[in-house]
């Protein structure tokens, strides 16, 4: 037995040890690891280093170890769900903060909670006219999965935030503020996906190219106002594609600030 534990914890070891260009591989090995390796050792090394590196690929795979058998490793899980700032984990916690039959769990998911909440308050001040949310993202390609879509959806809101005259917040609280935006701000609601995200051979390089779609509708009717479509390509030397998974978040990053330019332009002027 002794053996059977020591073994998987070496592991873990040398897939946390493995450099930048695989670290989105090491994610996702990670990820597997906590949903299926029977130590509860190993389980709680991997939370704490997905807890650290605060990739956005880990939410799934934290929102999974809500469930664990271990209540250490649940309640370590509900806190890197709330220092990921996972808003998408909010009902998940909501249901640990309450249903979980241990304190240390139903403690750590209402701190979680409590950040999360932080992170979506907005004060409305003179010089903003729009709140924007967002609503549903999708992957459409065969990279990258929900994750993918994720980050998209996150980068999106951070460009928006940039922008004059708006604000944002998360889709939770813009339902919560309800009736009383109304006088104050227009709301609306972006949806997001990734319509495209395909490699094509080019001599001994690769061709990289993404193409995405954004829709503009009012909150909370979802009349749509608008959408924006468009496309980026990059060439990558056949060497660099090991890096891929942080090419592909490159180019939603470029992707995210175009949306953002032609919608606020088009859409949101403060003029």
């Amino acid at each position: 037995m002794r053996w059977r534990i020591a073994l998987p914890i070496i592991f873990i070891v040398a897939v946390l040890a493995v450099g930048g260009v695989a670290h989105a591989g090491r994610v996702d090995r990670l990820v597997a690891i906590l949903k299926t390796d029977p130590s509860y050792k190993v389980r709680l090394q991997v939370v704490l280093y997905l807890a650290k590196i605060k990739d956005p690929k880990a939410t799934q795979g934290l929102i999974a170890a809500l469930n664990d058998s271990v209540h250490t490793v649940r309640g370590l899980a509900a806190s890197a769900l709330g220092n990921l700032g996972a808003v998408e984990a909010r009902p998940h916690l909501v249901k640990a903060s309450t249903k979980d039959p241990h304190h240390y769990v139903r403690s750590q998911a209402k701190r979680a909670l409590r950040k999360l909440g932080s992170k979506s308050r907005i004060r409305v001040t003179a010089d903003k006219r729009y709140l924007i949310t967002l609503g549903k993202m999708a992957n459409k390609s065969k990279y990258g999965g929900s994750a993918l879509s994720q980050y998209f959806g996150s980068e999106l809101l951070k460009q928006f935030d940039k922008a004059a005259g708006v604000a944002t917040t998360t889709h939770a609280n813009a339902v919560a503020l309800g009736k009383s935006l109304k006088g104050k701000l227009k709301a609306f609601v972006l949806d997001g996906a990734i319509n495209k995200l395909v490699h094509r051979k080019k001599g001994s390089d690769v061709s990289i190219t993404i193409s995405v779609k954004v829709a503009l509708a009012t909150f909370p009717e979802n009349s749509l106002k608008g959408f924006y479509s468009g496309e980026a390509s990059i060439d990558v030397p056949l060497k660099e594609m090991a890096q891929k998974d942080k090419i592909h978040r490159e180019l939603i990053e470029a992707s995210a600030l175009e949306a953002k330019k032609q919608i606020v332009q088009r859409f949101l002027s403060v003029h």
